[in-house]
C-alpha cells in the first residue's frame, strides 16, 4: 500500500524510482527536464506523498498498530547514470555525492521529527527559497563543510507557490 501510493505519487511527478532500499527508495527528478525543474516535482512528490500517506494510514492503522511515518532528504546535484554490476546482476542506477547528500537529509529527518530535510539548493532550484522557513545551517555526516537546510513538519506544509509554479 505504501509503495503504491509512493510510486503513484512519483511517477505522476515525473520522476522515477532508481531503486527500493529496504523500507525505503531513492526516486530521481530532473532527468529529462532539469535541475529547477526536477526540483519543483521533487517538492510536489513531497507534498502528495503526505497527503496519501493519511489514505494508507486509514486503510491500515488498526492493522499496524500505529500510523506509518515518513521521513523525505531532497538534494540536488550531478548525477552519473549507468548500467553497474556485472553478469545477471547489471543494474541501471545513479552514483554521486548527491545520493549521498540525500541520504543523510532522510537520515536528519527523524533527529529534526520532521517529514522534510531539503538542501536549501532544492529550495533555490525549485524558485521557493523566500516562501519557506530560513534555513538553518547543520553538518551532514560525509560533507566537508556544514549545509544549509530547510526542515519541513509535513508535504502538506510547502508553500502554494511549488503547486503554481509553471514548467515553462
Amino acid at each position: 500500500e505504501f509503495f503504491a501510493a509512493t510510486g503513484s505519487a512519483i511517477h505522476t511527478h515525473g520522476a522515477w524510482i532508481e531503486k527500493f532500499l529496504g523500507e525505503g527508495l531513492l526516486a530521481i527528478f530532473g532527468q529529462h527536464h532539469g535541475v529547477e525543474v526536477g526540483c519543483r516535482q521533487a517538492l510536489r512528490a513531497a507534498r502528495t506523498i503526505d497527503l496519501a500517506l493519511d489514505h494508507v494510514n486509514a486503510k491500515l492503522g488498526a492493522e499496524v498498530g500505529r500510523p506509518l511515518r515518513v521521513g523525505m532528504g531532497l538534494h540536488a546535484g550531478p548525477l552519473l547514470l549507468g548500467r553497474i554490476g556485472y553478469g545477471e546482476a547489471v543494474d541501471l542506477t545513479v552514483v554521486g555525492n548527491a545520493v549521498n547528500v540525500a541520504s543523510r537529509l532522510e537520515a536528519l529527518s527523524k533527529e529534526h521529527d520532521c517529514q522534510i530535510v531539503m538542501s536549501a539548493e532544492v529550495a533555490r532550484h525549485a524558485g521557493c527559497l523566500d516562501d519557506l522557513p530560513a534555513p538553518a545551517t547543520v553538518n551532514v555526516r560525509g560533507v566537508g563543510e556544514p549545509m544549509q537546510v530547510i526542515s519541513i513538519a509535513r508535504g502538506r506544509d510547502l508553500p502554494a507557490s511549488i503547486l503554481t509554479f509553471s514548467e515553462e
